[in-house]
């Protein structure tokens, strides 16, 4: 494939992706700078191995496997204490968010990094960027279940840090008799 082609072919896959690449990593470092480079990097490593590219239809998988394990090299080499700088956390959330909800959405970004870079990410990767099971299983290289259990254990494990009583889907079958009557209009007192 001529150097112009290649270059077009792929400069058409990733424009749809940039966006998306970028919050990513915003997501996961919690700071500009470091996302920056966690793009960056993802950006050269993806085009030095576009050649490798089977498919055009697997290039998000392909994209975003790099950057987690871009970011994960990152981690490992470079365990450090990590200072998000406000206005790098303010860039993950919409302007028009009320501030309590705002608020709110800062915690939970706080809480996920609590969780394993694992959890963390297909926590992020399904409930905040959208992305399908088959999706992150192809990015985190793993089997649906997997990746389920992932999902089950982050959301448990964020519930229990933020102090979430009973979370799950457990029901008492009093209080579901009590609901369903109430929407009747029967006086329970």
């Amino acid at each position: 494939m001529k150097r112009l082609e290649k270059q077009n072919r792929f400069m058409n896959l990733l424009k749809p992706l940039l966006g998306r690449l970028e919050r990513y990593s915003l997501a996961i470092t919690m700071n500009r700078e470091e996302a920056k480079d966690v793009v960056g990097e993802t950006l050269m490593l993806a085009w030095e191995n576009f050649d490798k590219l089977k498919s055009d239809d697997a290039f998000l998988s392909y994209l975003f496997t790099i950057a987690s394990r871009v970011y994960k090299k990152r981690q490992r080499s470079f365990f450090k204490f990590k200072v998000s700088e406000k206005q790098d956390v303010d860039e993950l959330y919409c302007k028009s968010l009320a501030p309590d909800v705002s608020t709110d959405v800062g915690i939970l970004y706080k809480t996920l990094e609590k969780l394993p870079i694992k959890q963390k990410e297909a926590v992020l990767l399904f409930e905040i960027m959208g992305f399908s099971i088959n999706e992150i299983c192809e990015i985190q290289q793993s089997n649906p279940s997997s990746v389920k259990m992932r999902l089950k254990r982050g959301r448990e494990k964020i519930a229990q840090l933020l102090g979430v009583k009973d979370y799950g889907f457990k029901e008492d079958k009093n209080i579901k008799i009590v609901e369903l009557s109430l929407e009747k209009g029967e006086n329970h007192e």
